[in-house]
């Protein structure tokens, strides 16, 4: 998809993140051109055994590394 396709929720400096969903860390990047440094999260299986990828961008800290459960 060209352009922006993702959703901006802006919160304070300092503002834990939370998982849309229950999954596992697949990359932990830091992107100079893009998100910045971001989380990438592959959930658990849903309905109809897909799974929902969701991107956590423009982050000060990160605490998590790839493979880490999150709940």
């Amino acid at each position: 998809m060209a352009g922006h396709n993702g959703i901006d929720i802006a919160m304070a400096e300092g503002t834990p993140i939370l998982a849309a969903l229950e999954g596992v860390v697949f990359q932990v990047k830091d992107d100079p051109r893009g998100y910045g440094k971001h989380v990438q999260l592959v959930s658990d299986r849903i309905r109809g055994g897909l799974y929902i990828s969701t991107i956590y961008g423009h982050c000060n800290d990160i605490i998590v590394t790839p493979g880490a459960r999150v709940v």
